[in-house]
């Protein structure tokens, strides 16, 4: 959940839903990032967001104190800060996420992000079809 969701203070404007959607944005980019490779390897175990911070069961509480008090995020694996795509990914990510609704990325700028990478770093097929794919 978005900071200002798990405070209890949204208002139920629009825009405060279009921004809590790109926090959500962020958080599915993490979960699909978690799930790649950035080398010819194994790819690691789903974790939910937040899993390592607050385990796969966290209370309210738990979640206010992580996202809120902390400012935590889900880890950001330094792997990917290596890898161009996975760099640009991880970018975008975080600025979804930002704790300042008003700061993060709308849909369109994510979009044409997302569209600038596969541009820059196209996607080649890997010569397994069957092996869980890298980015």
């Amino acid at each position: 959940m978005a900071p200002e969701v798990l405070e209890g203070a949204i208002s139920f404007q629009r825009d405060a839903f279009l921004h809590i959607d790109m926090y959500a944005c962020g958080l599915v980019l993490w979960e699909i990032l978690s799930r790649c490779s950035s080398q010819d390897g194994p790819v690691p175990e789903y974790l939910l967001p937040f899993e390592e911070e607050v385990g796969q069961h966290p209370t309210l509480d738990d979640m206010q104190e992580c996202v809120i008090a902390r400012k935590a995020r889900p880890v950001i694996r330094d792997s990917w800060r290596m890898h161009t795509g996975m760099l640009a990914l991880s970018e975008t990510m975080e600025e979804c996420w930002d704790h300042d609704a008003e700061a993060r990325l709308s849909a369109s700028c994510v979009v044409e992000r997302l569209a600038m990478s596969s541009r820059n770093q196209p996607f080649s097929p890997t010569s397994n079809p069957h092996k869980e794919s890298s980015i």
